[in-house]
């Protein structure tokens, strides 16, 4: 029989990873996610790269209280990376894109 030590520790352990995706991704604005996925659908910038192996993000949180936002979108291949910039500016509640930048590197 399990025992109720185990099980509980289980369950904290459970809702603590939970509660730690949730934070992770707490104010994560969407428009960087749908570029993310945008990158990752797309047939020609995987086979520039050798396919999706990782990717990073950054940008500065305070630009979010503000009409503009600059990100840098970098998704790792296996044999080369490509980095995003993308300019967005706000539209009453929703971020458009505005400019977009496209630079493929070696890895290395």
């Amino acid at each position: 029989m399990i025992n109720k030590k185990v099980l509980v520790f289980f369950a904290v352990f459970a809702i603590l990873i939970l509660l730690f995706e949730t934070f992770i991704n707490y104010d994560f604005p969407d428009v960087i996610e749908s570029q993310l996925e945008e990158l990752k659908n797309n047939k020609e910038v995987l086979d520039q790269i050798g396919g999706y192996d990782s990717f990073e993000y950054q940008y500065n949180e305070n630009e979010l209280k503000s009409d503009t936002l600059r990100v840098k979108i970098t998704v790792y291949g296996k044999e080369r990376k490509v980095l995003k910039n993308v300019s967005f500016v706000k539209d009453g509640d929703d971020w458009k894109v505005y400019d977009s930048q496209l630079i493929y590197t070696d890895l290395y």
